[in-house]
């Protein structure tokens, strides 16, 4: 089991600082001749139980780091430490033989001996080289290898079928059946029932006018049908009484004709007042904006407190079960429209949402500000998720089946070595080299060496290596940067 790390590198460290101090105690002793620091409290030995210890010291100093960590080093460190530990196990043998014998009866020469004056060890300089050696390895095995670098985030994109570059209009999602609902008659909101974005059903209240001039107007038509019964009343009693005058021959015939005049326009005049009657009623009623079927509001157009004529617009209604796409399309490419076999419609919010739209309407006649032609596409079978007054873009035409691929511009490299990209697979990167058959402003096209749906790196491409880990990140699709 390996050592913790800290105690390991304390007896390395503590270790390692004895093996110089008696590595320079030796030296010294050599330079000055010094006969306390060549023998070392050992009498007739020279340095030899200094240097067996200093050995030891080493090769403890260099195991316990190697057990403690897992550098790139451990096998030289190993060597080493092997080699320290026979050469001071072979001068502890010749230190116990020259104290137990009084003499060097057990001594190893590891170099002859020079014609020159040496000391009474060569192995002992062998030894202290290899010390000096095993100690940079122990520093050089210290150093604590740095931690895996994090994966690096790159943007991705999936290899696409080319072909012809399709048409994108942007729009907006239309209820197909929209209103703007108004009063039948004039006068000044006094209340507001509804706000946008409101469901509603056939016969809900939606906003009401002041009824005090409705309710006046309606009592004044009230008067005038009692009036107008009154004066009937009165002309009907003035002809049967002139009828009776006139079978005695008391009055002309003239003047029967007269009361019989006044009576019919007596009956005429009670039939006007009695529909200007019904009307004002009528009118009084229409002072509340009533839904006559279900659907929701769109928008709000006038508030409370503001006087609106008849006929002007307070709210905007629609109905939510058929949804279409209004687009502006120019000149130009209305016979393109026209010949579309297939309408693709996606949403700016929800990308993952491909639809089938279908071309309901067409304008004949150009709107006179843009020069464009108005258009509705229906959308066929929307989910749920498609609300009212979202962003939406129709595709016109696209890439067949058989189309080659085509990839972003950045996506492509090229070294000398031909054209390569790089492919993202299980989190690293695969250098993949490809024929480039056409640059276009939409991308490079790709005859070869790219399937269909790959994820391509599409920035950064130089600054990347073989089986490199990285986080991919998708990038916003070309559709949605227009």
């Amino acid at each position: 089991m390996p050592l913790p790390p800290p105690f390991a590198e304390r007896i390395g460290l503590a270790c390692a600082g004895l093996v110089f101090v008696l590595a320079s105690a030796i030296l010294a002793g050599w330079a000055l001749n010094h006969e306390g620091l060549i023998h070392a409290f050992l009498p007739g030995v020279s340095a030899l139980p200094d240097t067996a210890l200093g050995l030891l010291l080493g090769a403890i100093a260099v195991a316990a780091h190697i057990a403690g960590s897992s550098p790139a080093l451990r096998r030289v460190s190993l060597a080493a430490a092997a080699g320290l530990t026979l050469l001071g196990a072979l001068q502890s043998a010749e230190i116990a033989a020259t104290l137990l014998h009084g003499s060097q009866a057990f001594h190893v020469n590891l170099l002859p001996e020079p014609p020159f004056q040496l000391p009474p060890s060569p192995q002992t300089g062998i030894s202290l080289l290899l010390a000096g050696l095993a100690l940079p390895l122990l520093a050089a095995c210290g150093a604590k290898e740095p931690p895996p670098a994090p994966p690096r985030p790159v943007l991705v994109q999936p290899a696409t079928p080319a072909g012809a570059a399709p048409a994108v209009y942007s729009g907006e999602v239309r209820a197909r059946h929209e209103a703007d609902l108004s009063f039948r008659v004039g006068g000044k909101i006094a209340s507001r029932l509804v706000d946008a974005g409101a469901e509603i059903r056939p016969g809900q209240p939606l906003a009401r006018l002041d009824p005090a001039d409705l309710q006046l107007a309606v009592q004044a038509a009230r008067a005038q049908v009692a009036a107008a019964e009154s004066e009937l009343t009165t002309a009907r009693a003035d002809r049967e009484r002139y009828a009776g005058l006139l079978a005695r021959k008391f009055v002309s015939q003239a003047a029967f004709d007269a009361k019989d005049n006044a009576f019919r326009n007596a009956q005429a005049r009670l039939q006007q007042v009695s529909a200007q009657a019904e009307t004002s009623g009528n009118q009084a009623g229409y002072g509340t904006l009533v839904a006559d079927q279900a659907g929701v509001v769109t928008a709000v157009l006038a508030d409370a407190g503001q006087v609106v004529a008849a006929g002007q617009p307070v709210l905007r209604f629609a109905r939510p079960e058929e949804k279409e796409v209004a687009i502006a399309v120019p000149e130009g490419r209305v016979a393109e429209l026209r010949a579309a076999k297939a309408l693709a419609v996606g949403l700016w919010s929800l990308p993952q949402l491909q639809l089938k739209g279908e071309l309901r309407e067409l304008s004949p006649a150009a709107d006179p500000a843009t020069r464009t032609y108005a258009a509705r596409i229906r959308i066929v079978s929307p989910p749920p998720e498609v609300r009212l007054g979202m962003t939406a873009q129709v595709s016109v035409g696209g890439a067949t089946a058989d189309a080659p691929l085509v990839v972003p511009l950045p996506a492509v490299a090229d070294l000398g070595q031909g054209s390569f990209v790089w492919v993202v697979k299980d989190g690293k990167t695969e250098r993949r080299p490809v024929q480039v058959a056409a640059f276009r402003e939409d991308g490079a096209v790709i005859a070869g060496g790219l399937q269909a749906g790959e994820l391509v790196v599409i920035a950064g491409a130089l600054k990347l290596v073989p089986d490199q880990a990285v986080t991919a990140q998708p990038a916003t699709p070309p559709a949605r940067q227009r």
